[in-house]
C-alpha cells in the first residue's frame, strides 16, 4: 500500500479575513485488487459539515462521506471500493471553519493491483554479456543496479531503464561489463509503473577446482590408499572455494545454491562403449569419495569416456593427460566443450 500526504487551505470567496478549513489528507495510491482505497482528512481547525464526493471518471457509482464535525488535528477516514486495474476520481470536498464555507475539487488515481513479482529463469541470465531477463507480474518502470566481481568489488551502481519484451510479457536488463570482469554477483530493486518494487539478487558461481590427477590402475576405478591424499586437497580446495563464495556474498553464513559436479575422461586405448564405463565409475567413485569425506553439497558426476581430449591423439594411444577428472563448484549444470551432451546424474 502506498500512501501520499497533502496539505491545502480552501479559501472562500469575498472573505475578507476568514480563511475556512486548513486541511491535510492521506490517501492510498496504491491496494491490493479487491481492497478499498482510504482518504484520511485532518484538518489544522475545527471544520463543520464536511461532506466528501468523489465521482469516478469511468463506469461505477459516485460515493458521498459526510461528518458533523471534525476536531482540529483528528484524522477522519472514509474507505471506498474501487474498480481493478487504475481509477481516476474526481472528488468534491466541503467544509465550514472560522466563518467561513469552502469547497474545491480533488482528483486522486488509484491503482488496485497486486504486489509487484518477478521470476527469473537461470537460462535468462548471462552476466558475462551484462544481460538478463525478467518476468513481473506488472509492466516495469525502473530498475537499480548493483554489480560486483569475483574479489567483491562493486563495479556498477546505476539507474537502468528495463526493455519490454513481448509486449511487455518480458523485460530486458542489460549493463556495461568491463573488460576482463569477472561479474560474480548482481543486485536488482524492480520498480512497477504503480511504485511498488521486489528485489532480486542473481549470483555467477563457477570454479574448476585445481587438484592432483588421481591415477588409477589399468581398467579399474577403486581408489588406491597412496592416492587418498589427492582428493583430502582437493576437498580442502572445494571447501576455501565455498568460503570464497560466502565471502563474495557478505555473508559467511550464506545458503550454497551449487553443487560438485565431477567430470571423468579417458585416453583412447580400448573401445569406445568401455572407456564411457570406465570414465563414469571413476567419476562416480570420486564423487563417493566426497561425499563420505565432508562434502555436503549436492554431488554430480558423469563420463565422458575419451570423447574430450586435453591432449589430440589417434586411436589406442596411451595419453595420460587424457585419463583426468574435473572438479566443478557451480549453480548451474556445466556447459560447453569440456561437457558436451552431459547428462549429469545426482550421488545419492
Amino acid at each position: 500500500m502506498r500512501t501520499t500526504m497533502l496539505a491545502m487551505m480552501l479559501l472562500a470567496a469575498g472573505a475578507a479575513r476568514a480563511e475556512g478549513p486548513k486541511w491535510q489528507f492521506q490517501v492510498t495510491e496504491v491496494v491490493k485488487p479487491g481492497q478499498k482505497a482510504t482518504i484520511t482528512l485532518q484538518p489544522q481547525n475545527t471544520v463543520h459539515e464536511v461532506t466528501l464526493t468523489l465521482t469516478p471518471d469511468g463506469a461505477g457509482k459516485a460515493v458521498t462521506f459526510r461528518a458533523k464535525k471534525l476536531p482540529a488535528g483528528q484524522a477522519k477516514a472514509f474507505a471506498w471500493a474501487v474498480p481493478g486495474g487504475v481509477s481516476t476520481w474526481t472528488g468534491e470536498l466541503t467544509g465550514s471553519a472560522d466563518g467561513a464555507t469552502t469547497t474545491a475539487k480533488l482528483t486522486l488515481k488509484i491503482a488496485a493491483v497486486a504486489p509487484l513479482d518477478v521470476q527469473l529463469s537461470k537460462k535468462d541470465v548471462d552476466l558475462v554479456a551484462g544481460r538478463l531477463v525478467v518476468v513481473p507480474s506488472n509492466p516495469l518502470a525502473k530498475a537499480a543496479l548493483g554489480v560486483w566481481d569475483a574479489t567483491g568489488a562493486q563495479i556498477a551502481d546505476e539507474e537502468v531503464e528495463p526493455q519490454p519484451l513481448e509486449g511487455g510479457k518480458r523485460y530486458a536488463i542489460t549493463f556495461d561489463v568491463p573488460d576482463e570482469a569477472n561479474v560474480r554477483r548482481v543486485e536488482l530493486k524492480l520498480y512497477d509503473a504503480y511504485g511498488t518494487w521486489a528485489s532480486l539478487r542473481v549470483v555467477r558461481w563457477y570454479d574448476e577446482v585445481e587438484h592432483d590427477r588421481v591415477e588409477f590402475e589399468s581398467g579399474k576405478w577403486d581408489i588406491r590408499p597412496d592416492e587418498a591424499p589427492k582428493l583430502d586437497r582437493a576437498i580442502t580446495a572445494l571447501q576455501k572455494a565455498i568460503a570464497q563464495f560466502r565471502a563474495e556474498l557478505g555473508d559467511a553464513a550464506a545458503a550454497v545454491d551449487g553443487g560438485v559436479y565431477v567430470a571423468g575422461y579417458t585416453d583412447t586405448v580400448g573401445s569406445v562403449a568401455d572407456n564411457l564405463t570406465l570414465s563414469r565409475n571413476r567419476a562416480r567413485t570420486i564423487a563417493r569419495y566426497f561425499a563420505q569425506h565432508g562434502v555436503t553439497l549436492p554431488i554430480y558426476y558423469h563420463g565422458f569416456g575419451e570423447a574430450v581430449q586435453a591432449v589430440a591423439t589417434g586411436d589406442e594411444v596411451d595419453e595420460p593427460h587424457n585419463r583426468r577428472a574435473l572438479y566443478v563448484l557451480t549453480n548451474a549444470p556445466p556447459e560447453g566443450g569440456a561437457f558436451p551432451q552431459a547428462t549429469w546424474t545426482r550421488l545419492k
